[in-house]
């Protein structure tokens, strides 16, 4: 958001593509813990020593929960960001439409003055 005047802009189009390049990297995310839990498996049986590897074993099952839930916070993130800047977008374009309004209704009254602002003598 930049300062422009007296009210803020927001480049929404950008904002909304964020928001689904941020969803985008959940799989990554989920695949990264589909990895990680096999090479844990893989060092799990290498180690050849039956406390370490279910030390390993433990560890992966400690581990791929956290990072499953850490990619689904990342795609709720990416998508509440879009939403975001779509409920921006309505609210501007809301706010434009009642100002119009607002101001094509004012213009209609005219003055109600009785005499001019600066003047001593009633009109």
């Amino acid at each position: 958001m930049a300062e422009a005047g007296f009210y803020l802009t927001a480049d929404v189009q950008a904002v909304a593509a964020a928001g689904r390049a941020t969803a985008d990297t959940a799989g990554d995310w989920s695949a990264w813990s589909v990895g990680g839990t096999a090479a844990f498996s893989d060092a799990a049986a290498a180690v050849g020593n039956a406390r370490l590897a279910a030390a390993v074993a433990e560890h992966a099952e400690r581990w791929n929960p956290v990072i499953q839930r850490v990619a689904g916070q990342i795609e709720s993130l990416g998508f509440r960001t879009s939403q975001a800047a779509v409920t921006v977008d309505d609210a501007d374009l809301t706010g434009s439409q009642l100002l119009r309004t607002q101001t094509q209704t004012a213009t209609g009254y005219g003055s109600t003055l009785l005499r001019p602002i600066n003047g001593s003598v009633a009109v």
